[in-house]
């Protein structure tokens, strides 16, 4: 029940979020390498993706 509901989660993500989750959560890929990939400091990108995992982790709190 948990998985689908991260699915769902995940899912409801805009593009540009969904795909940093999947890239660096799915897809093994480095911070850095995603940062080079999207043109933006590491720095960025570990901002973007704390703030994605706050929503994520805000839509999921009734799972704990």
């Amino acid at each position: 029940m948990i998985i689908e509901a991260v699915r769902t989660a995940i899912s409801n993500l805009n593009e540009e979020e969904r795909e940093i989750i999947e890239r660096i959560y799915f897809n093994d890929e480095s911070i850095r390498s995603v940062a080079d990939n999207k043109k933006i400091s590491h720095t960025t990108l570990i901002k973007r993706k704390n703030k994605i995992l706050e929503k994520l982790k805000e839509v999921l709190k009734d799972f704990r």
